[in-house]
């Protein structure tokens, strides 16, 4: 109808108009949800600076469970370890060995994998150099002068003379022959015949002579002993003995060994 003159028009766009614009509209909604979604998903997965959450159970090439962060499993098997717990480290910083990282990568939060890492991708070859020998009998200086400031911090008080001292550090005890402003002139209370163990060693250590300047003692490790430090207990282990030396192997336990692992990702955080 026409429209009469002062009379307000009512002007719209047109249906198709709007109907061209709208798909436009949704198009943008969709590349819009869809990045997002792909960005969350690209997150969650392991890659490089990533930290990283995982159990694991690891086993050698003939089934022989070695470690596991799973305590029933452990327990299950007579595992001997004191701690259970997942294993945290951020990929690329050798926190790991090599062929576990790269089996993990591209992984997310909940994926499990089992896969094998042969020695030159877990913990490499053994090494001849890293086979040492040590000599069973060692000569022990029976007196030896101390710095006072370290006999102080050693045994908690100042010197006497005939004093009788012993620290954890040293599994004998000590008299005090004289001192200074400087020095403090010790003694070994040790006797033939005793026998003591020493820190880091899980085998009997005895003195078989003395004479004026020196105690002779004589180590005496078996064949799968193992030679410890506060933080590692199995630092390496005793291979062979006969009357002159025993041989150490500080290669580490897995060297040359192929070893299957079983994995869960708990955890995916980045950097």
């Amino acid at each position: 109808a026409k429209s009469k003159l002062g009379e307000k028009k009512i002007i719209s766009e047109p249906t198709e108009k709007r109907t061209k614009i709208f798909p436009w509209v949704v198009a943008i909604v969709v590349i819009i949800v869809i990045g997002l979604l792909v960005t969350k998903f690209s997150a969650d997965k392991i890659k490089p600076a990533s930290t990283v959450t995982v159990a694991y159970t690891t086993y050698l090439e003939d089934g022989t469970l070695v470690d596991t962060s799973i305590e029933a499993i452990g327990k299950g098997a007579g595992l001997d370890k004191v701690e259970y717990k997942p294993l945290v480290f951020i990929v690329g910083n050798q926190q790991v060995i090599p062929g576990f990282e790269e089996a993990i990568l591209n992984l997310k939060k909940g994926d499990k994998k089992t896969f094998t890492l042969t020695a030159d991708k877990a913990y490499g070859e053994a090494k001849q150099e890293l086979f040492i020998d040590y000599l069973r009998n060692l000569n022990l200086t029976r007196a030896s002068f101390v710095a006072r400031d370290t006999y102080e911090q050693y045994f908690g008080k100042s010197p006497v003379v005939d004093d009788v001292v012993n620290t954890i550090r040293i599994p004998w005890n000590f008299t005090v022959l004289n001192f200074n402003d400087t020095n403090v002139n010790l003694e070994a209370r040790l006797d033939v015949g005793d026998s003591f163990t020493l820190p880091g060693a899980n085998w009997e250590t005895v003195v078989v002579s003395k004479n004026d300047e020196n105690f002779l003692i004589r180590h005496n490790p078996n064949v799968g002993d193992y030679i410890s430090t506060p933080t590692n207990s199995k630092v390496a282990k005793v291979v062979s003995v006969n009357e002159t030396v025993f041989i150490v192997d500080t290669n580490h336990p897995m060297s040359g060994k192929t070893l299957r692992f079983e994995i869960e990702v708990l955890d995916v955080s980045s950097a």
